[in-house]
């Protein structure tokens, strides 16, 4: 039998010589949390490591070989593996922009905070996040915090997200009338601010009432954050 189809309960080491670092891929820790698809595994100044062996829920083990710092690696219990950049190989003058940046969406909402989704209609991790989001609406009620999705894909048009959006009861407010303009621009912007070469699904985004950035990662911000950038406006 294989493992299940999320690969929850993989056990990833990671060794360089005789150091090693071990992670588990675990669905989420505590109420209501959910972990990204994608394991982040710092490596500190390590440039290259000798070996990533993932141990499988099914007793079956995957090594793979040589594998650079910032890479992207995607490994098949089933056999295979997908390489590719997780930032751009380029050194950027100024590791983040100065001040705080404006999200070119930002000025749209007026509320105290904006959580934005980045998301799409196809993606099954964007769905398992919608009871995340639930819970972050939940516990920002009555504090001026919306919630608002934006189309990462740039093939899905007007129709198929408005049909997304009557089809379930989303706990943000899709942004079905964005221009292919105006989600280039956002998402030319978080590629440059997270220092991906490609946006992980879902990518979340969070904004003051200047539409001016807060926060901007994978997966969803905290309510321990949300309420800490509340105090801070």
């Amino acid at each position: 039998d294989w493992s299940n189809r999320d690969g929850y309960g993989a056990r990833v080491e990671v060794r360089r010589g005789k150091e090693m670092i071990e992670r588990e891929h675990r669905c989420g820790q505590g109420y209501g949390s959910q972990n990204s698809a994608v394991m982040i595994v710092g490596l500190g100044d390590w440039e290259e490591v000798d070996e990533v062996i993932v141990r499988w829920p099914s007793g079956r083990k995957s090594i793979v070989s040589r594998v650079k710092q910032g890479e992207w690696l995607t490994v098949d219990e089933r056999g295979g593996e997908e390489r590719k950049p997780y930032r751009r190989d380029v050194k950027s003058k100024q590791k983040s922009l100065p001040g705080k940046a404006v999200f070119p969406l930002g000025p749209q909402s007026k509320a105290r905070l904006t959580v934005w989704k980045g998301m799409a209609t196809w993606c099954p991790a964007c769905a398992r996040y919608r009871p995340y989001f639930e819970h972050l609406k939940a516990m920002t009620q009555g504090l001026d915090v919306e919630f608002r999705g934006f189309p990462l894909d740039e093939t899905e048009d007007r129709e198929a997200l408005v049909a997304y959006q009557n089809n379930y009861n989303l706990p943000y407010d899709l942004q079905t009338d964005l221009s292919m303009l105006d989600r280039k621009k956002a998402e030319v912007f978080l590629e440059r601010w997270i220092g991906a070469a490609e946006l992980p699904y879902p990518t979340s985004v969070v904004t003051n009432q200047r539409g001016e950035i807060l926060w901007a990662g994978a997966g969803a911000p905290t309510v321990s954050e949300l309420r800490r950038f509340l105090a801070a406006e």
